[in-house]
């Protein structure tokens, strides 16, 4: 059931499907609008990465905008949290560790003359492997707390794990592909390029 928000897989073993209903292996498929009318793809290994979602919420002191002096500019730590994240997948991973962190929302103040107190930002992260995706949220957490320190602000951090990675066993892609070549041909099998 679902995708990333609804539980999947986890919702089904969580309900006791498969001591109730003992089977060998699961399939699922997903639209994937990119593919021609007509095809199919598969390939064994990591296909889809993991749907994860990270909120940060800096906490200043805000001020009137002509005494930023007194303040403890939130905005401004953000941006340098947001510059400092940046550097977690080019600098704290692999290069061969296939990783993406996106800030997808930054959102703070309501007047042009007043500093806020408060700043947000949130966005994903998308690996393919676990271990990866715990160097990335240690790493972030950490950078969270001390960018708002070295300020003098404080923050709240919170990482939410919404999805495992999409791994497929060898036997059962071989045994999809055969299905697929079944249904749509060989031309319309294809090999599954992996996405974030």
């Amino acid at each position: 059931p679902a995708e990333e928000g609804g539980g999947g897989a986890l919702a089904m073993l969580q309900e006791g499907l498969f001591t109730k209903f003992p089977v060998e292996a699961v399939f699922g498929m997903h639209n994937w609008p990119g593919l021609p009318v007509g095809t199919m793809a598969v390939s064994p290994g990591p296909v889809m990465a993991s749907a994860n979602d990270f909120n940060i919420v800096v906490r200043g002191r805000g001020s009137h905008a002509a005494m930023p002096h007194q303040s403890v500019d939130p905005v401004l730590v953000a941006c340098q949290l947001i510059q400092a994240a940046q550097s977690i997948v080019s600098r704290n991973l692999n290069p061969l560790d296939t990783a993406v962190l996106s800030v997808t929302i930054v959102r703070a103040g309501e007047a042009t003359n007043v500093i806020p107190q408060s700043c947000e930002i949130r966005g994903t992260v998308r690996t393919f492997r676990v271990d990866v995706l715990d160097a990335i949220e240690a790493r972030l957490g950490a950078l969270a707390h001390g960018v708002c320190a070295s300020f003098g602000a404080t923050c709240e951090f919170e990482f939410i794990r919404r999805a495992p990675p999409v791994v497929n066993h060898e036997r059962e892609a071989r045994f999809a592909a055969g299905v697929m070549r079944a249904v749509v041909g060989e031309a319309g099998t294809r090999r599954q390029e992996p996405a974030m």
